[in-house]
């Protein structure tokens, strides 16, 4: 698998292991002395990084995650890339967040293996969705129907 394809498929893991609290399948993403800041705490190393996901399931009842418009460069064993995240997220209230955001990526191949040395997530938007009545399901919002 060349860089590009192995850099885009850490993408997919992590978005999968996160939503599906698959936490062999997000860990295996991450070096083990990679760094996870997401916008005020830093985690790093896997036993933080799985503390953090950890923390973060207990608080959301379901969460998806989608990372697209990957961008990235590689430099022999090293690569950096930008993608912009999209998550859909269920608080343990009820409460459904729409937010958008950038993740900003070192990754490192070693020993044959890609994987993300660093992970910066910023939040640029996050809006509180209103639920419909009938199936406590997100609407767009102020009433409007989402078909």
């Amino acid at each position: 698998m060349d860089a590009v394809a192995a850099v885009q498929r850490l993408g997919v893991d992590y978005c999968h292991g996160a939503d599906e609290r698959d936490l062999i399948r997000f860990l295996s993403v991450w070096h083990p002395d990679a760094t996870w800041d997401v916008g005020g705490p830093t985690f790093t190393g896997h036993a933080e990084i799985r503390w953090a996901i950890e923390r973060q399931w207990e608080s959301l009842a379901r969460g998806h995650h989608w990372s697209t418009g990957l961008e990235v460069e590689v430099d022999g064993d090293s690569a950096v890339g930008r993608s912009v995240a999209h998550a859909l997220t269920r608080g343990s209230d009820g409460t459904w967040r729409l937010s958008v955001g950038e993740y900003a990526d070192l990754y490192a191949r070693r020993d044959g293996r890609w994987a993300i040395l660093r992970r910066t997530a910023t939040v640029t938007s996050s809006t509180v969705l209103a639920p419909r009545p009938e199936t406590g399901l997100p609407t767009r919002g102020g009433g409007a129907e989402d078909g």
